[in-house]
């Protein structure tokens, strides 16, 4: 069950894209873009095991955010990719402060939920603050690698993949590694960094080569 809606995530995931590039346009993107920042927060507190291997399951709208960037990159301006990086963070931040915010009240003696945040604050503490650093990191980074891949012509999307990559792993490392590192031994946490960073780096090569795709793709007005 667990491999079937991993994939079915990612199929959602670049599914998405194409039907906004396809039938719409930027400022439903940006929309799109929002609902991906708060499924990657929410879902990155959920670790699933497929084939042995742990994965989290933020990753992959987090992948989707990746490509979005990628997108707004190659179709519009620098004054869209910059308003689109501010958007995500604002976003990511809003979240762990909402959470962080509905953690800290008080409930009524029949309030089971606000206990559900609380746990659910305490136990993913460091990953509640380092997502919101990570994904800034990640997009400055993105954003700042796509701009200059866009002047590049020769063997492009072998340096776009090592860009990808290179992101993957400052991503990973950064969020996965630290935030699990109180939960589990050293060793536990760097296996579980090794594993995410491998599947999210096959997640992204997948989107990035569908996005190509799609991007190819004339629109259609409705």
């Amino acid at each position: 069950m667990n491999i079937i809606i991993f994939l079915l995530l990612i199929v959602i995931s670049i599914g998405l894209i194409y039907v906004i590039h396809r039938y719409f346009g930027k400022h439903e993107l940006y929309l799109l873009d929002i609902i991906y920042c708060i499924l990657s927060f929410v879902l990155s507190f959920k670790l699933i095991n497929i084939f042995g291997i742990n994965v989290n399951l933020g990753i992959i709208f987090n992948s989707g955010i990746i490509m979005i960037l990628y997108y707004f990159a190659n179709r519009f301006g620098r004054a869209d990719l910059r308003k689109l990086v501010i958007i995500s963070i604002i976003t990511a931040f809003s979240c762990a402060f909402l959470l962080l915010t509905v953690s800290l009240m008080s409930g009524s003696l029949y309030d089971e939920n606000i206990i559900l945040f609380k746990d659910l604050f305490y136990d993913n503490m460091l990953m509640v603050i380092m997502y919101p650093i990570s994904l800034s990191i990640s997009l400055l980074l993105s954003c700042y690698g796509f701009s200059e891949l866009k002047k590049i012509d020769k063997k492009k999307k072998i340096k776009t993949m090592i860009v990808l990559i290179g992101i993957v792993f400052a991503d990973v490392f950064l969020v996965t590694y630290f935030a699990y590192v109180v939960k589990f031994k050293y060793g536990k946490s760097l296996l579980i960094s090794v594993d995410n960073y491998f599947v999210k780096a096959i997640i992204l090569m997948f989107m990035y080569f569908a996005l190509d795709k799609i991007m190819k793709i004339k629109k259609v007005k409705l």
